[in-house]
């Protein structure tokens, strides 16, 4: 029965959710709070450094003033220049969304990538 189980497993796939707050300015350079999350799938873990994302993160977009689009775009092409440097071919989904603000209009932004 342990081996049913095991035959199983082998084909589920793993889904990773990563989250990242981080402080950026619009073009009145008022301070706004973008959350960015990035949810990836593949039948075996991603291997990349979760860590390089998030120096990453922190070094080009935290504090920059730029928009949730351009943040959407630029984290997009960068899990797929990590997804591809490892290997993998998998979808993954990007999300930018301003912290709520009651005075505020709020954005949220997705990109998806799926392998061809």
């Amino acid at each position: 029965m342990k081996e049913g189980l095991l035959m199983l497993n082998d084909h589920a796939k793993l889904v990773t959710t990563l989250n990242k707050e981080v402080e950026c300015f619009d073009a009145k350079n008022k301070k706004y709070k973008l959350l960015i999350t990035v949810v990836f799938e593949d039948f075996d873990p991603i291997q990349f450094s979760y860590s390089l994302l998030d120096q990453w993160i922190k070094k080009t977009i935290d504090r920059k003033a730029i928009f949730p689009e351009e943040v959407a775009k630029m984290v997009y092409e960068k899990m797929y220049v990590l997804t591809k440097e490892e290997g993998h071919d998998c979808s993954y989904t990007v999300t930018t969304t301003t912290v709520k603000h009651a005075e505020n209009l709020n954005v949220k932004v997705s990109m998806t990538h799926t392998p061809k």
